[in-house]
């Protein structure tokens, strides 16, 4: 019997910043492997010791009342080996192995991808020490927003109240590998105009010509 699992249904990240965590769930596990939710939540509860050795088993509540847990990459794994071995769980075993190896090898771009940035970000500080800028007090602030919004064609509170991102973390830990490339194309520009002594208008009218490098697409109106 051929079974055919969608790898990017199956695995999800506890958060949108670098510093998420993969993660499944057993109503997930349950439709996947051909088994009734509430019999997988009998096998959790019944094993919840052993699979809350590598952390705590935490749980959701949905509207019907059902209890939904959510399991790490080693808790789903120590659970499908204490699911009944049909063709179909093994299966799926297979499928969720390449899932959480999948989502590992994006976090690992999303992290690398973070460290450049923090280098172009400093760069880019930097400069504007360095230029003719260096004495406008609100040049950091107008420079940052025109890197947003020329890079990805929102600016930056938008893309923080669209992602819930708090006024104290890095917006940059929320972006993806291509918005964040997007932001640090922008920042190498403006750090090249800047050694060029580009005033501000400079810099905003040769990046205007540019155009926008990522557009991104927010859920709210771009003039809410």
């Amino acid at each position: 019997m051929d079974f055919n699992f969608m790898t990017d249904k199956l695995v999800f990240l506890n958060s949108n910043d670098v510093n998420a965590e993969p993660y499944t769930t057993s109503d997930i596990i349950a439709e996947y492997a051909g088994i009734q939710h509430r019999s997988v939540n009998k096998v959790i509860n019944r094993k919840m010791k052993k699979l809350q050795r590598s952390a705590p088993v935490r749980f959701k509540i949905a509207d019907n009342k059902e209890k939904t847990f959510i399991l790490n990459e080693k808790q789903a794994i120590l659970l499908l080996t204490l699911l009944r071995n049909t063709e179909r769980v093994e299966n799926f075993k297979v499928a969720l192995v390449d899932a959480f190896c999948d989502m590992r090898d994006e976090i690992a771009r999303m992290r690398i991808s973070y460290d450049q940035g923090k280098v172009v970000s400093k760069d880019l500080g930097d400069a504007i020490k360095a230029s003719s800028l260096a004495d406008n007090k609100y040049i950091y602030s107008n420079l940052n927003r025109l890197i947003y919004k020329q890079a990805l064609g929102v600016n930056a509170n938008q893309l923080r109240k669209e992602r819930n991102i708090p006024q104290y973390r890095s917006l940059t830990q929320y972006l993806s590998v291509k918005e964040r490339d997007a932001v640090n194309k922008v920042k190498n520009l403006i750090i090249a105009l800047l050694t060029l002594n580009y005033d501000y208008q400079q810099i905003k009218q040769t990046l205007k010509n540019k155009g926008v490098i990522y557009q991104i697409q927010l859920s709210m109106p771009v003039n809410a």
